[in-house]
């Protein structure tokens, strides 16, 4: 399956998912659903794609390293007094909402799709026809990308809202770097999955508990 084709089904479920009524809590899940089908019948393997199922089963002890590492790290950074206030970047209201999404909407509606998609489809992708460090990099720009539709704006107008999709494209490019690297490291993307939940949900209930 070539990369276009793979990044063009992305930008296709982002918009379902940020610009229609559907819910994106199913839509991103169904969009990369129908993307593995496809990448399949376009010749890209399960293993080729981290989804090997040996790879997995190898790959659970670093999982639980990379989720409790960056829950650690992201937990002793909101306890911090200089952590800025997040403010309406808090997605949830309480810390009971946040909690529930961490064990939910998280990691099914995100963590889980988003590295199927990102470090397993289209990371195998480029990596047929670009170098592992420009594959790696293309891959988390993509991935910065995704997150546009969604940013929070960090002031009035358009100049905020532009400041914010900045930021929020940058935060996102790291982040995706850093799972890259935890899928060069292993054989599948489930340290990825790990790794991005435990982000994820622990900033969501640090930022909750600043708001409630």
């Amino acid at each position: 399956m070539r990369s276009a084709g793979v990044l063009a089904a992305l930008a296709a479920t982002n918009i379902a998912a940020q610009r229609t009524r559907h819910p994106a809590g199913l839509v991103v899940p169904a969009g990369v659903a129908a993307l593995v089908v496809m990448a399949r019948a376009g010749g890209l393997g399960w293993e080729e794609m981290g989804l090997g199922r040996e790879a997995l089963r190898v790959d659970l002890p670093a999982a639980a390293t990379a989720a409790t590492v960056t829950a650690a790290g992201v937990g002793a950074v909101a306890m911090h007094p200089w952590t800025p206030d997040v403010g309406d970047l808090a997605r949830y209201a309480t810390p009971a909402l946040a909690r529930r999404a961490a064990l939910g909407t998280i990691p099914l509606s995100v963590a889980v799709p988003e590295e199927i998609a990102f470090r397993g489809v289209l990371d195998a992708s480029l990596r047929r026809h670009l170098s592992p460090g420009a594959a790696d990099l293309a891959g988390a720009l993509a991935f910065g990308a995704w997150h546009v539709l969604g940013a929070t704006p960090v002031g009035p107008g358009g100049r905020g809202r532009l400041l914010g999709a900045a930021v929020t494209v940058a935060a996102t490019t790291v982040a995706g770097l850093g799972f890259t690297a935890l899928r060069r490291r292993s054989g599948s993307v489930l340290p990825g999955i790990a790794g991005h939940w435990a982000l994820n949900g622990t900033a969501a209930v640090a930022a909750a508990r600043t708001t409630s």
